[in-house]
């Protein structure tokens, strides 16, 4: 029989700017978003900073549904975006984890689910359960190295963003997720596109961070192809 076609990529996010912060000149956008970058230099030679990203879940009578933020418009980086809550990893965290690169990215997560979506998830160190790590591809002028963790949170916890940086949220079933890239209405990056395609196998959260934590974790560096 005739292969199925693959998926359609992650559509990019609408132009219209929320209010949040402060408008930002239309020009800031065609410098390099990263400020150690000079527009001169070449971006080839970035070296990817560390950080982390949770990805919260939790069980409803529809099956599992994912928390989404959505990053202000005016971001230089991944702004008008939905994202799961995270952040690069502080040298809090760094000292906080005496110099552990994986302990200082679940604490990371953990501060980061807290700071953007007033979560805590107070058995952090437990209740993270790795799922890959996403490297931004060479040539963009800022670049992570994102450590990814999947966490089962019970109930209906309050979410409260903090209006700035992160201005709304949403709780939303990876398939319908999906379907609102797919329209338009939600813009996605790669790797949180992927993430929720691996998520929508699943009715349960339990079933779901069993078999991901048991397959070989993803590292994933995209390339930019002519």
């Amino acid at each position: 029989p005739p292969r199925a076609p693959p998926p359609p990529l992650p559509r990019a996010p609408p132009r219209a700017r929320p209010p949040g912060l402060a408008d930002t000149p239309s020009r800031a956008r065609s410098q390099p978003s990263s400020p150690d970058v000079p527009r001169h230099e070449s971006t080839d030679n970035v070296v990817p900073r560390p950080a982390a990203t949770v990805v919260v879940l939790r069980d409803t009578d529809c099956g599992i549904q994912v928390l989404l933020l959505r990053r202000n418009e005016a971001l230089l980086f991944a702004g008008g975006y939905w994202v799961f809550p995270g952040g690069a990893i502080d040298a809090s965290d760094v000292s906080d984890a005496d110099g552990d690169h994986t302990l200082s990215a679940r604490l990371a997560a953990c501060r980061e689910a807290s700071e953007e979506a007033g979560i805590d998830i107070i058995d952090g160190l437990a209740g993270l359960v790795s799922c890959g790590r996403w490297i931004g591809p060479v040539g963009e002028p800022r670049r992570y190295s994102t450590e990814y963790f999947l966490h089962h949170c019970e109930g209906e916890p309050a979410v409260e963003v903090d209006g700035s940086e992160i201005i709304e949220h949403r709780w939303l079933s990876a398939s319908d997720a999906l379907q609102q890239n797919l329209t338009g209405d939600l813009p996605l990056y790669p790797p949180t596109w992927f993430t929720l395609r691996q998520i929508s196998r699943f009715h349960r959260v339990e079933h779901g961070i069993t078999a991901i934590s048991r397959a070989t974790p993803l590292h994933v560096l995209p390339l930019f192809c002519d």
